[in-house]
C-alpha cells in the first residue's frame, strides 16, 4: 500500500530542506510525497501530514517511525 506524506512548503517549514531531502530519499518508495502550501501552523513546524494525520515538529526520526509503524500493521 502506498501512503500519502504531505510536507508543508510554507515560508518557515520550507526552510527545513534536510527533512524534504530525507523524505525524497527514504520515503518515496513507500509514500506519495506532496508539497502543500502553508499549513498555517508555523509556530509548531516543520509540519507534515501522513495519511491525513497532522504532525508537528517533524524530523527524520518521526518519518522513519511512521513508516515503520505502518509496515508492522
Amino acid at each position: 500500500d502506498t501512503h500519502c506524506l504531505e510536507l508543508c512548503a510554507g515560508p518557515n517549514c520550507g526552510k527545513h530542506t534536510a527533512l524534504a531531502a530525507y523524505a525524497e530519499k527514504y520515503c518515496a518508495d513507500k509514500s506519495e510525497i506532496k508539497y502543500v502550501p502553508c499549513m498555517r501552523m508555523c509556530g509548531k513546524g516543520p509540519n507534515v501530514k501522513f495519511d491525513g494525520k497532522l504532525y508537528h515538529k517533524a524530523d527524520e526520526s518521526l518519518l522513519r517511525r511512521l513508516l515503520e509503524e505502518e509496515r508492522e500493521k
